[in-house]
């Protein structure tokens, strides 16, 4: 099919030209300005071209996909908004893919506090592809939402800014993925990534918040890959994995209970203006699950870590197996590499860590002879048990 270059002139409504069309391009020429959502149906395969131009609803949501729509804007000019409500809405099987747009209020009076950019409900085997994109939202990035289900979002780049959580990954289903290989990801209030259930993916990319977790993980299983963090000298995010968080009290990644699994990337706290840490200020917070470290560094930029530690365990159903990370501040055997609290159990086969906290209430580090560098006071407390046949891997 030709594509149909829209305009008001020729045609009475951009739903006529959705409409003349079961597979094809429509590329605008001029703004669109709707008071209610224009419709792409199931049947419906089209690739729209904003062409530097914006588009957006008064009273509704501005797109609404049940078939499947790519959006692009060559010249990156345009804008795609809502004045009232969220701007994408993804029902029953919606297949959505961004090669680049733009997407943000006005004005900050302009779309409520609680809209969201993507809202995928009831989702069954949605798709969200994003390649590249500037988004910003008063309220959240994407939500999928308690009825969604057997859906995956897929994000190759692009920067995100919310000023609440900026990805939702939940529903009712475990089968619900979000993949990220790529892009830059902040929260000016919450965290950057909240993994509810389903599976999360990190593969690249620059995650950051300076008033919450970065990272918050009620349930579900993550994964944590990709290469070690490549900074500017300026400490700019230039490539690999890069986890930051600097909130006051709120570690990095605060795991409060299902599985992760982290295989490479930098996890970071602090600032080069820190004080020392304090209670919660963590790269990685451990309140219940099982966490695997079978690579990675976390580090802190406080002027010293103590108590807190710089992985810290609290409760005796939180269970941790290193099998290669980093976990050092420097080579200041002071500084407190791994914590373990009230009945935490750590199983270490290898890694580099500064030194190792081990309370003596009914808490046990099993630990390998070999394979293991520390500082020179590596552990202090007790129910420590040297056990070269165990095993870290999943």
């Amino acid at each position: 099919n030709q594509p149909i270059y829209f305009d008001c002139r020729i045609n009475h409504t951009i739903e006529e030209a959705i409409e003349s069309k079961t597979k094809g391009a429509i590329i605008l020429t001029e703004n669109i300005m709707r008071s209610k959502r224009i419709h792409i149906g199931s049947e419906k395969e089209i690739i729209l071209e904003l062409n530097g131009n914006n588009m957006s609803a008064s009273e509704d949501i501005t797109l609404g996909i049940d078939g499947y729509l790519k959006i692009s804007d060559q010249k990156k000019k345009g804008i795609l908004y809502s004045q009232k409500d969220s701007i994408i809405h993804l029902g029953t099987q919606g297949n959505l893919e961004i090669d680049y747009v733009k997407m943000e209020p006005l004005d900050s009076n302009v779309i409520p506090s609680n809209s969201n950019i993507f809202l995928a409900s009831p989702c069954n085997g949605c798709k969200i592809t994003i390649h590249d994109g500037d988004f910003q939202s008063n309220f959240r990035i994407l939500d999928f939402n308690g009825l969604s289900q057997n859906s995956t979002v897929t994000i190759n780049g692009g920067n995100y800014y919310s000023k609440d959580i900026s990805f939702i990954n939940n529903g009712n289903s475990k089968n619900n993925e979000l993949i990220i290989n790529g892009g830059n990801f902040t929260s000016e209030n919450n965290s950057a990534i909240y993994q509810n259930i389903g599976t999360l993916t990190i593969n690249g990319g620059h995650f950051t918040s300076e008033n919450s977790y970065t990272i918050y993980i009620t349930d579900g299983t993550t994964y944590i890959n990709g290469n070690e963090a490549v900074l500017d000298e300026e400490g700019n995010y230039i490539s690999g994995t890069y986890i930051y968080g600097n909130g006051s009290n709120h570690a990095t990644i605060y795991q409060l209970d299902g599985k992760l699994v982290v295989n490479g990337g930098t996890i970071l706290h602090g600032d080069n203006n820190s004080a020392e840490a304090t209670s919660r200020q963590h790269a990685l917070r451990l309140e219940k699950g099982l966490a695997y470290l079978n690579g990675g560094t976390f580090n802190s930029l406080h002027s010293q870590v103590m108590g807190s530690g710089i992985v810290y365990l609290n409760r005796y159903d939180a269970i941790i197996k290193i099998n290669g990370a980093t976990i050092k501040k420097g080579n200041d055997h002071n500084n407190n590499g791994l914590c373990l609290n009230e009945g935490a159990i750590a199983y270490i086969c290898s890694g580099n860590i500064n030194r190792i906290i081990v309370n003596e209430t009914a808490t046990f580090a099993y630990i390998k002879s070999t394979g293991i560098t520390w500082g020179n006071q590596p552990i202090l407390g007790g129910n420590i048990i040297q056990d070269d046949s165990i095993t870290c891997t999943e």
